[in-house]
């Protein structure tokens, strides 16, 4: 007779495996990357925030 539960498996998250190497500190060009697209997303939040100020005072 089998058990009626069946014994735990560790899940997985995703199909793709990784070694542990992958999971080491980002380079110097992510870094850079990070903080440039970091800047262009305030830039463009300040700038739209601008013109909905302009457009709602002085239109």
């Amino acid at each position: 007779m089998q058990p009626a539960v069946r014994p735990r498996q560790p899940r997985r998250h995703g199909a793709t495996r990784r070694d542990a190497r992958s999971s080491a500190a980002p380079s110097r060009v992510d870094l850079w990357l990070n903080r440039l697209v970091s800047v262009a997303v305030v830039t463009a939040t300040l700038v739209g925030g601008l013109a909905v100020l302009v457009t709602l005072f002085f239109d």
